[in-house]
Protein backbone atom coordinates (compact mmCIF):
# COMPACT_ATOMS: atom_id res chain seq x y z
CA UNK A 1 0.00 0.00 0.00
CA UNK A 2 2.66 2.54 1.25
CA UNK A 3 4.57 1.76 -2.43
CA UNK A 4 1.17 2.48 -4.37
CA UNK A 5 1.01 6.18 -2.36
CA UNK A 6 5.02 6.70 -3.19
CA UNK A 7 3.76 5.74 -7.30
CA UNK A 8 0.64 8.04 -6.85
CA UNK A 9 2.38 11.36 -5.36
CA UNK A 10 5.33 10.89 -8.07
CA UNK A 11 2.88 10.52 -11.30
CA UNK A 12 0.49 13.29 -9.45
CA UNK A 13 3.91 15.80 -9.15
CA UNK A 14 5.00 14.52 -12.83
CA UNK A 15 1.30 15.59 -13.85
CA UNK A 16 1.59 18.56 -12.06
CA UNK A 17 4.68 19.71 -14.22
CA UNK A 18 5.84 20.60 -17.91
CA UNK A 19 7.23 18.41 -19.89
CA UNK A 20 9.84 21.04 -20.90
CA UNK A 21 10.58 21.24 -17.19
CA UNK A 22 11.27 18.04 -16.53
CA UNK A 23 13.11 16.99 -19.30
CA UNK A 24 14.80 20.87 -20.18
CA UNK A 25 16.55 23.70 -18.60
CA UNK A 26 16.40 27.25 -18.16
CA UNK A 27 19.77 28.57 -18.44
CA UNK A 28 22.31 27.09 -20.86
CA UNK A 29 26.26 26.57 -21.46
CA UNK A 30 27.46 28.10 -24.66
CA UNK A 31 30.49 28.00 -25.90
CA UNK A 32 31.96 31.14 -27.40
CA UNK A 33 34.80 30.81 -29.82
CA UNK A 34 36.13 32.86 -32.88
CA UNK A 35 38.99 32.22 -35.26
CA UNK A 36 41.33 34.12 -34.73
CA UNK A 37 40.98 32.75 -31.08
CA UNK A 38 41.75 35.39 -28.01
CA UNK A 39 39.10 38.36 -29.73
CA UNK A 40 37.18 40.30 -27.07
CA UNK A 41 33.35 39.80 -26.60
CA UNK A 42 30.56 41.56 -25.61
CA UNK A 43 26.90 40.22 -25.10
CA UNK A 44 24.13 42.08 -25.21
CA UNK A 45 20.31 41.04 -24.01
CA UNK A 46 17.29 42.05 -26.12
CA UNK A 47 17.33 45.69 -24.34
CA UNK A 48 20.96 46.35 -24.69
CA UNK A 49 22.44 45.92 -21.77
CA UNK A 50 25.82 44.25 -21.89
CA UNK A 51 25.10 41.07 -19.32
CA UNK A 52 28.64 39.36 -20.01
CA UNK A 53 32.63 40.04 -21.24
CA UNK A 54 35.25 38.18 -22.25
CA UNK A 55 38.15 36.17 -24.40
CA UNK A 56 37.19 33.83 -26.83
CA UNK A 57 37.39 30.84 -26.05
CA UNK A 58 34.83 30.87 -23.38
CA UNK A 59 31.73 28.94 -21.96
CA UNK A 60 29.34 31.59 -20.64
CA UNK A 61 25.77 30.33 -19.14
CA UNK A 62 22.73 32.00 -20.45
CA UNK A 63 18.88 31.92 -19.70
CA UNK A 64 16.69 30.69 -22.60
CA UNK A 65 13.78 33.52 -22.01
CA UNK A 66 13.61 36.54 -21.24
CA UNK A 67 10.08 37.41 -20.35
CA UNK A 68 6.69 35.20 -19.84
CA UNK A 69 6.23 33.37 -23.30
CA UNK A 70 9.41 35.45 -24.86
CA UNK A 71 12.39 33.84 -25.92
CA UNK A 72 15.79 35.07 -25.23
CA UNK A 73 17.54 37.37 -27.88
CA UNK A 74 21.27 38.03 -27.47
CA UNK A 75 24.19 39.70 -29.75
CA UNK A 76 27.69 38.84 -29.53
CA UNK A 77 30.32 41.47 -30.36
CA UNK A 78 33.71 40.08 -31.32
CA UNK A 79 36.51 42.41 -31.41
CA UNK A 80 40.53 42.02 -32.20
CA UNK A 81 42.83 44.92 -32.95
CA UNK A 82 43.37 44.60 -36.78
CA UNK A 83 40.91 42.74 -37.84
CA UNK A 84 36.81 44.15 -38.47
CA UNK A 85 34.27 43.75 -35.47
CA UNK A 86 31.74 41.12 -36.35
CA UNK A 87 28.31 41.03 -34.39
CA UNK A 88 26.22 37.64 -34.42
CA UNK A 89 23.01 37.20 -32.88
CA UNK A 90 22.18 34.47 -30.79
CA UNK A 91 18.76 33.15 -29.93
CA UNK A 92 16.93 30.97 -28.46
CA UNK A 93 14.38 28.40 -30.18
CA UNK A 94 11.55 26.30 -29.24
CA UNK A 95 13.00 23.53 -27.25
CA UNK A 96 11.34 20.02 -29.01
CA UNK A 97 10.51 18.61 -25.29
CA UNK A 98 8.08 21.40 -25.27
CA UNK A 99 5.43 19.80 -27.69
CA UNK A 100 5.38 16.76 -25.40
CA UNK A 101 3.35 18.82 -22.98
CA UNK A 102 0.74 18.63 -25.32
CA UNK A 103 0.25 14.79 -25.45
CA UNK A 104 -0.34 14.54 -21.38
CA UNK A 105 -3.58 16.22 -21.65
CA UNK A 106 -4.92 18.26 -18.88
CA UNK A 107 -2.10 19.02 -16.76
CA UNK A 108 -0.07 19.00 -20.29
CA UNK A 109 -1.68 22.02 -21.08
CA UNK A 110 -0.93 23.58 -17.52
CA UNK A 111 2.86 23.20 -18.19
CA UNK A 112 2.63 24.16 -21.48
CA UNK A 113 0.92 27.46 -21.09
CA UNK A 114 2.21 27.88 -17.24
CA UNK A 115 5.22 26.26 -15.97
CA UNK A 116 7.31 26.39 -19.22
CA UNK A 117 6.77 29.64 -20.23
CA UNK A 118 7.19 30.64 -16.99
CA UNK A 119 10.45 28.83 -16.05
CA UNK A 120 11.91 29.11 -19.53
CA UNK A 121 11.91 25.33 -19.83
CA UNK A 122 10.18 25.99 -23.19
CA UNK A 123 13.47 27.70 -25.27
CA UNK A 124 16.42 25.69 -25.78
CA UNK A 125 20.14 28.31 -26.87
CA UNK A 126 22.50 26.53 -29.25
CA UNK A 127 25.56 24.90 -27.49
CA UNK A 128 28.63 26.95 -29.69
CA UNK A 129 28.71 30.33 -31.76
CA UNK A 130 31.71 31.48 -33.30
CA UNK A 131 32.59 34.20 -35.36
CA UNK A 132 35.28 34.29 -37.99
CA UNK A 133 37.18 37.63 -38.20
CA UNK A 134 38.14 39.36 -41.65
CA UNK A 135 41.02 41.41 -41.47
CA UNK A 136 40.85 45.49 -41.27
CA UNK A 137 42.32 46.80 -44.29
CA UNK A 138 41.80 50.18 -43.21
CA UNK A 139 43.82 49.25 -39.91
CA UNK A 140 47.14 48.84 -41.49
CA UNK A 141 49.76 51.77 -41.33
CA UNK A 142 50.38 51.34 -45.43
CA UNK A 143 48.69 54.45 -47.10
CA UNK A 144 48.58 55.94 -50.83
CA UNK A 145 48.91 60.05 -51.41
CA UNK A 146 48.23 61.36 -54.44
CA UNK A 147 50.47 64.41 -55.82
CA UNK A 148 49.95 66.12 -59.17
CA UNK A 149 53.17 65.84 -61.03
CA UNK A 150 53.32 69.81 -60.82
CA UNK A 151 53.50 69.92 -57.05
CA UNK A 152 56.53 67.42 -57.18
CA UNK A 153 59.73 69.09 -56.62
CA UNK A 154 62.84 68.84 -59.35
CA UNK A 155 64.50 66.39 -57.31
CA UNK A 156 61.38 64.13 -56.80
CA UNK A 157 60.60 64.53 -60.52
CA UNK A 158 63.91 63.13 -61.19
CA UNK A 159 63.19 59.85 -58.58
CA UNK A 160 60.02 59.17 -60.41
CA UNK A 161 60.40 55.58 -62.12
CA UNK A 162 58.51 55.08 -65.33
CA UNK A 163 55.55 52.73 -65.49
CA UNK A 164 54.76 50.91 -68.85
Amino acid sequence: MKRFLVIGVALSALLQTGCSSIISDSEYRVRISSTPSQAWFQIENRRGETIYTGETPDRVTLRSNSSFFRAAKYTVTFRKDGYQEQRIALNATVDGWYFGNILLGHAGIVGAFVIDPATGAMWRLPPTTSATLRPDLTATDTHLTLIHYDHLSAEERTALIPVE
